[in-house]
């Protein structure tokens, strides 16, 4: 009988975490580590209109479909690029932000004054230990989330963090993520 719940407990173990793309230690389990004012780089935030995108940062040098549905906006500013997705597939600028990525030189800072180049030491200083801790590598990410989005229970809005081998910010992210199968 101890073998059978063995077997069964393992069997609902691996369903509970198989449905996921990131590995097992990068599943969150730990609430709210930050609000959804955190989700704005430079300015640009979640949910913003694409048209106020366009005008604070001009057209985009280049635009491509997104997947499942949505537009990748790519501009260029200063030595740095500005990545920003589109909930719209349309060719106008009708969607607001659902995702957004600099790297380089953008001269743009999170709501918090992080920016490409800041430590690690620095980030935690400000945002409090990452919800998924420090991985090994040459490159790792390191992400807080927001709360639960209640109309979409197993979707988390999130801020990542990426370092290069010195603990310096290389990238920095926002965007969401849906852990339900």
């Amino acid at each position: 009988m101890k073998k059978i719940i063995s077997i069964l407990l393992a069997f609902v173990a691996l369903l509970a975490i198989g449905c996921s793309e990131e590995p097992k230690e990068a599943r969150f389990t730990e609430p709210n580590t930050i609000k959804m004012e955190d989700l704005n780089i430079g300015g640009i935030y979640w949910d913003q209109p694409m048209s106020e995108v366009i005008t604070k940062l001009g057209n985009p040098v280049k635009k491509r479909q997104g997947a499942p549905r949505g537009t990748w906006y790519t501009f260029l500013r200063n030595n740095g690029e500005i990545g920003v997705f589109s909930s719209s597939s349309k060719s106008d600028t009708s969607g607001e932000v659902m995702k957004m990525y600099i790297k380089g030189d953008t001269g743009f800072t999170t709501s918090k004054g992080i920016k490409i180049g800041s430590s690690y030491n620095e980030l935690v200083k400000i945002y409090g230990t990452p919800t998924i801790p420090k991985g090994k590598g040459y490159r790792v990410s390191y992400r807080y989330r927001s709360s639960r989005n209640p109309k979409q229970p197993d979707s988390y809005r999130y801020l990542d963090f990426e370092l290069d081998q010195n603990d310096r910010i290389i990238s920095i992210s926002f965007g969401f993520f849906d852990d339900s199968c």
